[in-house]
């Protein structure tokens, strides 16, 4: 049986099986060394992957993406993204990716675009990762608490919506939201649902009424 993620790659089981291997330090480390020759920003740091490498942290502290235990759709998410900002960095190494290939050719456009077109730049990369990441990502989903796979929902349209927006990504500020607005741990707490569903319709509202 073919595992999800070997159309891409030719190799049974290849994408989404290298995006489970990856370790926690694996995943900081490719973050940190993409966006480390390409911040994009004057900012120390990451500069535009600042909230890239904000949103990891909190998806190691919350324990979806833990070395032992966690979740596999979590881990598989960010393992295909991992995956992608590892062959951008290594053109012509012929690494794995969903997508067939999307994702590393749209970061590898951003590390080239012009300060401008940086932050849409790198947006447009991050759907190319995510999008993909999904459909490999998909037959996890149903592992999940119905608790949980109704927070991905949530997520998933949270970061549309950010990305839609062009949100900045290089400073703290979304990934203190997470931090504020997500839950601490894994899975999500009936309650800690209903709380972030209640923050984010509220917000909702007070953005529609400009205030």
């Amino acid at each position: 049986m073919r595992e999800p993620g070997s159309e891409d790659s030719g190799e049974p089981g290849t994408v989404v099986s290298r995006a489970l291997s990856f370790t926690v330090a694996e995943r900081e480390d490719a973050f940190a060394g993409f966006f480390g020759a390409h911040p994009g920003t004057s900012r120390a740091g990451p500069g535009f992957g600042q909230a890239l490498c904000d949103f990891l942290a909190w998806e190691v502290s919350s324990g979806r993406v833990s070395d032992s235990g966690g979740s596999l759709w979590w881990k598989a998410m960010n393992g295909c993204l991992t995956s992608d900002l590892l062959a951008a960095s290594r053109p012509g190494a012929d690494l794995p990716s969903a997508g067939s290939g999307e994702g590393p050719e749209a970061w590898h456009r951003y590390a080239e675009a012009s300060p401008g077109e940086q932050q849409r730049m790198l947006w447009l990369a991050h759907d190319a990762s995510i999008g993909a990441a999904v459909a490999v990502a998909s037959p996890f989903l149903s592992l999940e608490e119905e608790g949980e796979k109704s927070f991905v929902r949530l997520v998933l349209g949270v970061l549309a919506d950010t990305a839609r927006s062009c949100v900045p990504t290089d400073s703290p500020a979304l990934g203190r939201a997470v931090e504020r607005l997500y839950p601490k741990a894994y899975p999500v707490a009936p309650a800690e649902l209903e709380a972030l569903e209640a923050g984010l319709a509220a917000m909702a509202r007070s953005a529609r009424n400009g205030s």
